[in-house]
């Protein structure tokens, strides 16, 4: 069964974002919510809007006034005209369905080379 409205602490736990981020990008790019009571509830739309900007965001790469940009044209369901961001959402998707490589451990031991003392 699918939900048509989910809560913060339902939206918290789906896509993974923190509490105040939430908060902080409902505001900053007026992400649709419907009030209920003292409840804040979240449709499937405005969901989906959270994780494509944690995606813009985790990268560190995009500034809010690009992403705002992207955001308001998924909101008028305006197509993307520039052929660089329509390439550069591809490249984020691409980048998320990858697995990510294997971690190289690093060890706390002193390097041999850490011991060479002149003198």
């Amino acid at each position: 069964m699918t939900q048509n409205f989910y809560t913060r602490q339902d939206v918290i736990n789906k896509t993974g974002i923190s509490d105040r981020n939430l908060k902080f990008w409902t505001a900053e790019y007026k992400v649709p919510t419907k009030k209920s009571g003292r409840r804040t509830l979240y449709p499937k739309s405005s969901v989906l809007l959270l994780e494509i900007i944690r995606d813009l965001s985790s990268t560190n790469f995009f500034s809010m006034k690009f992403i705002s940009q992207i955001i308001d044209s998924f909101k008028n369901n305006k197509p993307i005209e520039d052929e660089n961001i329509k390439k550069i959402l591809d490249t984020i998707t691409q980048h998320k369905n990858q697995p990510t490589p294997p971690q190289k451990k690093e060890t706390s031991e002193p390097q041999q080379s850490d011991f060479n003392v002149i003198l």
